[in-house]
């Protein structure tokens, strides 16, 4: 399990795939390739060499939300986090199961920053497996 509060993966959603990955990629010299990853049919995962550094998730239509990029953060367990930060003042925004991955939870604190929330981590994923 990677530490508890760490910085664990970070993504770019975005409406134009192509055009994110072709900036993202002369930008940061990545190279993409795409994958599944449920519940998405597709993902791309941006690398520099074998190590994998972050991810870019295709928006649907529907999410009345601009792109943006996501800091995930580690955690022992998504739902008993959003429990927390609910009691603490915080809005859940979204929760659900990655399979075989563990839940992916998001939140907007009391200040209005949102928050993303992975957990449990499967030892040996780390930080680079989506």
């Amino acid at each position: 399990m990677e530490d508890i509060g760490s910085l664990w993966w970070l993504e770019v959603m975005s409406r134009d795939i192509e055009a994110a990955r072709q900036f993202y990629g002369r930008l940061f010299d990545w190279q993409s390739h795409d994958t599944v990853f449920q519940p998405f049919h597709s993902y791309t995962v941006f690398k520099r060499g074998d190590v994998q550094e972050g991810g870019l998730l295709p928006m649907d239509p529907e999410w009345d939300i601009d792109p943006m990029w996501n800091s995930i953060f580690a955690v022992n367990d998504c739902d008993a986090t959003l429990e927390k930060a609910n009691r603490l003042g915080a809005e859940t925004v979204f929760v659900h199961t990655v399979p075989s991955s563990g839940r992916i939870g998001g939140f907007v604190d009391p200040q209005g920053a949102a928050f993303l929330l992975r957990g449990p981590v499967p030892a040996g994923t780390g930080a680079g497996t989506p």
